[in-house]
């Protein structure tokens, strides 16, 4: 298939288009998509598109004010392969569905006929439909806001998303889970989440897209790093003490921040102490991804400072996978180390996987999943793997490990990880992923990590400490949330965190004030 994809709109709203480009790289990723508007007049009087292109997605609509029909052409070399119309009947009974997303019935239809037309095309049909975003669960919440009832919840997500039977039942099940940590009340509502930025790491993994530095923990850029970083770390407990708010979670990842020396670990967890108000119950977590950063002086030390769960990332229990993907330890690095731990601590434990990594299929998958499971981790994390930009494997052109049907592979992997006896509790999506799947966060019964579901539902202040950290700051209302963003790259950071700060700041205190008014 060609690497240009363009396309095209009669009577359809260019923005409808460019909004739908998400879906199409769904079916076909790594490719350049683009939007063109091919102008207004009559279908029946306007000739295929002139273009270089040898694929177009021709969306036709009948009128320009009511749709009527709406119809999709697959085009290549100007030659028409596949049609698909959608009557006005059908665009009807769409708009007769509960409404709780913010796209209008005609940017649905649109969606469907891309759909429909390219699952012709390319023989496959997405398990979330023309669901695209992060966080699809979202969608499950809003409805329930609106009283929408659990059985015309699955009509939405069936017959106007397209979402097969399987996902919807995930989605309200980790809904069901996620209910009770949704912050009610106004005591609720004085905490906030916390997230500190260490971004280095031993080494690069090909599939990772993080801005971050190789690093022994001992060189000098760590050093002005980690004095930045303290500094800002004093900036945003004074910002928190002011305003009476407590952090009830608190997760310190990377990178890989257990890279850095026991000296300077302890450093950091001495300020965060110091500095940081934090709630009672506090979860707090600490990103230990790679054996071969952490040892029993380090694991002491995160005891010593009140850290409770820790994150252990094997990602493959195969030494051939881990030495393809760039890392430089090996399984039994990984289970040394998970054993130490378990000697030192009675912290909650993660474990992540991912399905798709090069040359891995079901053999090695299963393989993973068996060693992991008997372990008997607290939570367990199962990614689908993702091309991101930036990462080695997109620069060198990698695609998505093929050949395997991921969605199988994923359904039995879910399946034994529940015969074990966890149960998924969040959920999100990303771009040009292992068989249009999702990554789903399993725990066993009452060992959900808190931090993520805040993350995810986007329903509290978290303030995002450190080189390419995201601060959410939530409207006074609670009900939306704007981004501020430290710079990605480390020196940049270190010049300009306090001016980021300072916007910060004044978005905190201004929601604040706005919502004591309320």
């Amino acid at each position: 298939m060609t690497n240009k994809i363009e396309l095209h709109g009669l009577k359809v709203d260019s923005q409808i288009l460019t909004n739908s480009r998400a879906l199409v790289s769904a079916f076909v990723q790594h490719k350049n998509i683009v939007v063109r508007e091919a102008g207004a007049g009559k279908p029946e009087e306007k000739e295929y598109p002139d273009s270089e292109c040898p694929a177009v997605i021709l969306i036709e609509a009948e009128t320009l004010t009511d749709p009527g029909w709406i119809r999709g052409k697959w085009i290549v070399e100007n030659r028409e392969t596949e049609t698909v119309l959608m009557s006005a009947e059908e665009i009807e009974f769409l708009g007769d569905l509960p409404v709780a997303g913010r796209e209008t019935t005609i940017q649905v239809a649109v969606k469907q006929v891309i759909c429909r037309l390219l699952a012709r095309v390319t023989g496959m049909m997405p398990p979330w439909g023309i669901m695209t975003g992060i966080r699809p669960g979202k969608l499950v919440t809003a409805m329930h806001k609106l009283g929408i009832p659990e059985t015309d919840q699955e009509r939405v997500l069936s017959r106007k998303y397209l979402v097969v039977p399987e996902k919807i039942r995930l989605l309200q099940t980790v809904f069901s889970v996620q209910e009770p940590f949704q912050p009610q009340t106004k005591k609720q509502q004085r905490f906030v989440s916390l997230y500190i930025s260490v971004p280095f790491c031993p080494s690069r993994c090909s599939y990772c897209s993080f801005a971050f530095a190789e690093s022994t923990g001992q060189d000098s850029t760590i050093s002005g790093y980690l004095s930045a970083l303290v500094r800002e770390i004093e900036l945003a407990g004074g910002l928190l003490t002011r305003t009476s708010f407590l952090v009830n979670h608190l997760y310190i990842g990377g990178g890989t921040p257990t890279v850095l020396d026991s000296a300077r670990l302890e450093i950091l967890l001495k300020k965060i102490k110091a500095e940081i108000p934090l709630a009672d119950d506090v979860e707090y977590t600490v990103e230990a991804g790679r054996p071969d950063t952490m040892n029993q002086e380090k694991l002491l030390c995160l005891k010593r400072y009140g850290v409770n769960r820790l994150s252990i990332n094997p990602q493959s229990m195969n030494d051939g996978t881990l030495r393809a993907i760039g890392r430089r330890h090996t399984v039994q690095d990984i289970l040394d180390c998970y054993a130490l731990a378990r000697e030192i601590g009675d912290w909650i434990i993660n474990m992540d996987i991912i399905l798709g990594l090069p040359g891995e299929g079901p053999e090695e998958v299963e393989q993973t999943v068996r060693a992991v499971l008997s372990l008997k981790p607290d939570n367990l994390a199962v990614h689908a793997m993702s091309l991101k930009r930036r990462s080695k494997q997109w620069e060198a052109g990698a695609a998505i490990n093929g050949g395997v049907l991921w969605q199988e592979v994923q359904e039995g992997v879910f399946r034994k990880i529940q015969q074990a006896g966890y149960g998924p509790y969040y959920l999100y999506r990303q771009k040009n992923i292992s068989g249009n799947l999702e990554n789903v966060g399993f725990c066993l019964p009452g060992k959900e990590g808190r931090y993520n579901i805040a993350v995810i539902e986007e329903n509290q202040n978290i303030l995002g400490l450190g080189a390419g950290a995201c601060s959410k700051i939530m409207a006074e209302d609670f009900a939306g949330h704007q981004n501020i963003y430290q710079p990605i790259d480390v020196l940049t950071y270190m010049e300009g965190y306090e001016r980021v700060h300072a916007r910060r700041s004044k978005l905190f205190y201004s929601s604040e004030i706005k919502r004591n008014m309320v």
